[in-house]
């Protein structure tokens, strides 16, 4: 997190930086590959994620 977001671009203040987490967060787990998961998304080794089944 720290070079990918809170260090990865220049901000002009922690609120613009804050603003700048969601996002970060949304590409991280839905659009980057992990290679620890065989090169999926994180979002795709989520279990029940529609809550279709309990």
């Amino acid at each position: 997190m720290l070079g990918g977001w809170a260090y990865g671009a220049i901000y002009r203040s922690s609120a613009e930086r804050t603003a700048a987490l969601d996002g970060w967060l949304y590409r991280y787990n839905h659009h980057r590959q992990h290679a620890g998961i065989g090169r999926q998304t994180p979002i795709t080794r989520l279990n029940n994620l529609l809550g279709t089944y309990s």
